[in-house]
C-alpha cells in the first residue's frame, strides 16, 4: 500500500470532485470530437480492453471514485478477490467479451473508466511544434481509412481535440501521492479499494465519501 496514509489531512476521497469534474470536461469535449468528425467506436468492439491489463498503466487516484462505489454496493472485496485469481496476462477485470444488447459496452463500468480508456483513440500527442497530432483507434483507421483524413482536416480548422498528456498531468496533480505513479490497470484498481477500505475502517466520517459520488453517479 501506497506511503503517508496517516499524513494530518482531510481524506482526499471527499476532496474527489476535482477528478469527476476533469473527466466530465473530457468527455464533453470527446463528445464535440465524435459530433464534428464522425469519429466513433466499432459497436461491441472492445479490442483496446482486450488485451493483458499488464500493457495498460493508470494511477490509482483514477480508480477512486469507482472504489467508493465498490464499497457502497459492497462488491469491493468481490473485485478483490477476482482479481487474486486472474492471469498476469488476462484482461481487465471489468472487460466482458461478449456483451449483451443491453449491455452495449465491453466494460462494465463504463462511466467510471480511468483517463487512459476514456482519451484512448480521442485524443492526440504534440509534436515538437505544440501540434496536436491525432492518435487513432488501429481498427478503426483500418476499416475506415478516410477518418483520418477528416480528422485532421477538422482540427486544422480548429477543432480542438483532448491532448492526452495535458490531462494526464492534471489528474497526476489533484493529489500526486496517489497519482503520480502508474501501475497495471488491475493493480491500481486493488489499490485504490484497499486504500479507499482503509480510511473508511480508520476514519469515523470516511463513508461522506460516497455520499459524493452520488450526483456523478446520476450523470453517468
Amino acid at each position: 500500500m501506497e506511503g503517508g496514509l496517516m499524513k494530518e489531512r482531510p481524506p482526499f476521497f471527499l476532496e474527489i470532485h476535482p477528478l469527476l469534474e476533469l473527466y466530465q470536461e473530457l468527455d464533453a469535449k470527446i463528445e464535440k470530437v465524435k459530433k464534428e468528425t464522425g469519429l466513433d467506436c466499432i459497436k461491441g468492439c472492445g479490442e483496446c480492453c482486450s488485451i493483458a491489463a499488464e500493457r495498460i498503466e493508470v494511477s490509482v487516484i483514477e480508480w477512486i471514485p469507482l472504489s467508493l462505489r465498490l464499497w457502497e454496493t459492497g462488491e469491493a472485496e468481490l473485485y478483490l478477490k477476482k482479481m487474486e485469481k486472474m492471469d498476469p496476462q488476462g484482461p481487465c477485470v471489468f472487460y466482458r467479451k461478449n456483451p449483451s444488447k443491453e449491455e452495449e459496452e465491453c466494460c462494465s463500468v463504463y462511466p467510471w473508466r480511468p483517463l487512459i480508456c476514456r482519451a484512448f483513440g480521442f485524443s492526440a500527442i504534440e509534436n515538437k511544434h505544440g501540434q496536436p497530432i491525432p492518435v487513432l483507434c488501429s481498427v478503426l483507421k483500418k476499416l475506415r481509412p478516410e477518418i483520418v483524413k477528416e480528422v485532421d482536416s477538422k482540427i486544422q480548422r480548429g477543432l480542438e481535440i483532448p491532448i492526452h498528456s495535458h490531462y494526464a498531468k492534471r489528474v497526476a496533480l489533484i493529489y500526486p501521492e496517489y497519482g503520480k505513479r502508474r501501475y497495471s490497470i488491475n493493480e491500481a484498481l486493488k489499490r485504490a479499494i484497499e486504500l479507499v477500505g482503509f480510511y473508511m475502517e480508520l476514519i469515523p466520517d470516511g463513508r461522506k465519501g460516497l455520499e459524493r459520488m452520488d450526483s456523478y453517479d446520476r450523470a453517468a
